[in-house]
């Protein structure tokens, strides 16, 4: 996690380097253009606003929610804060990362579908899925991964896919069991799906993996309000 935050914020830090240096140039060569130093403002003005939105993502994904009262939780907005702390460090590593918005059924807005969770545990549980998922595609040939959410009778389901061909059927049964891992020593500790699902449960949600899916997909089902 550490590394994909500074890959999200060594980027907007050396626009704003970049652009200051220019600025301060053209300044003490009294070339100084007032639309161009405008325009190279107000860049500096919107990356900064890019990392303070990246820094308030992070606050609100690592408090501790677990003792918050289940409420109703918007998923398109705790989504956006989870890539708002991950996007970057999947673009630089030529990952594909995008998302699927719900469609409507049963009555619920597309654009903000709503469940009855913990919403920033809901948060973490996708962030580790990415993690898991940037991990297991970045030496593929094909490398993707892809968010889901969408409307079933009872549930909202957020699912997390990558370009990987799925989890061998003998080691399925054991996904779910605290430290087992499928890395290799020092990558994971193998507590990242049992917690996941944990979390997700103590919600009165279910997680799991879906064993027909052709690539490796991860599935939360979160009650609807």
């Amino acid at each position: 996690m550490a590394s994909g935050i500074a890959h999200e914020i060594d980027n907007p830090l050396a626009i704003i380097k970049g652009k200051c240096e220019v600025i301060l140039h053209q300044l003490s060569q009294n070339k100084f253009e007032s639309v161009q130093g405008q325009h190279d403002l107000g860049k500096i003005i919107e990356t900064v606003d890019r990392i303070s939105s990246i820094v308030q993502a992070l606050r609100a994904l690592a408090r501790d929610g677990k003792n918050e009262e289940l409420s109703q939780g918007n998923l398109h907005q705790i989504i956006d804060e989870v890539l708002a702390v991950s996007a970057e460090r999947f673009r630089h590593s030529g990952i594909s990362l995008h998302w699927q918005a719900a469609v409507e059924a049963q009555g619920a807005p597309p654009d903000r579908p709503l469940a009855r969770c913990r919403l920033v545990l809901v948060g973490q549980v996708i962030l580790n899925l990415l993690n898991s998922s940037f991990d297991a595609v970045s030496l593929l040939a094909e490398k993707w991964v892809k968010i889901e959410v969408r409307h079933e009778e009872a549930w909202v389901e957020i699912s997390v896919t990558d370009s990987g061909r799925g989890i061998p059927a003998e080691l399925q049964p054991r996904l779910m069991q605290p430290f087992f891992t499928t890395k290799e020593v020092g990558r994971g500790t193998g507590i990242g799906l049992s917690v996941s699902k944990s979390m997700i449960e103590s919600q009165g949600g279910r997680f799991f993996y879906d064993t027909q899916s052709p690539h490796t997909r991860f599935v939360m089902q979160l009650k609807k309000l």
